[in-house]
């Protein structure tokens, strides 16, 4: 794969579709566009109110099959909408982000060439106008007045390379955990019905609690939000978003991805598997008793 201007250009081979939600086509693995955060934020709330939704269902069955129904739509309405107020807001700041970010990495960059330019320019000027005046080329006057714009050149030269301040090593992390975060997105080709999606990322996969609570846990690139719409499912969708989620991460030098998966959903637990994901860590037996308890599943890319 090509890059430019420090992007990916993120394609996937057609994946073949076979079934009811086939596409003849196949699909295509994209980064996500901010004009793409309502399909992706659907996609996911409905993937996740399902999920979480299901499993509270069977534990009051024995209600009655008419208060299960009732509870479900109301429990997974509540679930999708707030899944998707978080995802598409997400989508939306965090793609925006990356391209500010990015633009500004570009910018400094050309700024930097810039004033190597000049001072170089600077330089070959003042070298020039000394081996002029060595030389007898011109009188005193012409040579002292040559000289004297040369010097202040490359005085001014010098002032505007020093202003070039280096980013901080703080502002270095930040940058990077910005341009690092990707939605990637598996379209239908010639539709461009978005039918998949996954997020990679840099993030404390490790730590107990979330943001904004402490930790000493390492960033590491973690994948997350990984969703399929439902008619699309077994046809190598989640698949080829996955291997695209790894690619990106050996792009940026790393050896190994994380994710989560709840402990409970055996059909993920058993893909991610497939996919060589092993277990890594899971979370304290008390956790369960407040939200579902999930794994933390590592994958060692150089072996892959």
């Amino acid at each position: 794969m090509k890059s430019r201007g420090g992007r990916a250009r993120l394609r996937a081979p057609p994946v073949a579709a076979v079934g009811a939600g086939a596409a003849p086509g196949g699909f295509r693995v994209r980064r996500v566009l901010p004009r793409d955060g309502s399909a992706v934020a659907e996609m996911v709330a409905a993937c996740f109110s399902e999920v979480s939704v299901g499993a509270q269902v069977e534990r009051i069955q024995t209600e009655g099959p008419a208060l299960a129904g009732t509870y479900a739509e109301a429990m997974r309405q509540r679930m999708h909408d707030k899944t998707y107020e978080k995802c598409f807001n997400t989508v939306q700041n965090a793609t925006r982000a990356r391209q500010f970010a990015s633009a500004g990495a570009r910018f400094r960059r050309l700024q930097e060439a810039q004033a190597r330019q000049g001072l170089a320019a600077a330089e070959a000027s003042l070298a020039s106008a000394r081996a002029a005046a060595d030389a007898g080329a011109a009188g005193p006057p012409d040579v002292a007045t040559r000289l004297a714009e040369a010097e202040a050149a490359l005085s001014t030269a010098r002032e505007a390379s020093a202003a070039l301040r280096p980013l901080g090593a703080k502002e270095a992390d930040e940058e990077r955990e910005v341009r690092m975060w990707h939605c990637l997105i598996a379209e239908v080709r010639g539709t461009e019905e978005i039918v998949g999606t996954a997020t990679v990322c840099w993030y404390k996969a490790g730590a107990l609690l979330p943001p904004p609570f402490p930790t000493n846990a390492p960033d590491v690139m973690y994948i997350s939000n990984a969703a399929v719409s439902r008619e699309f499912r077994r046809q190598g969708v989640a698949t080829s978003v996955l291997r695209e989620c790894e690619r990106l991460a050996r792009r940026w030098g790393q050896s190994a991805v994380y994710l989560h998966v709840e402990d409970s959903n055996e059909g993920a637990r058993a893909f991610y598997e497939a996919n060589g994901y092993t277990l890594h860590d899971e979370e304290p037996a008390w956790r369960g008793a407040f939200q579902k308890r999930k794994l933390l599943l590592r994958k060692d890319l150089a072996a892959a």
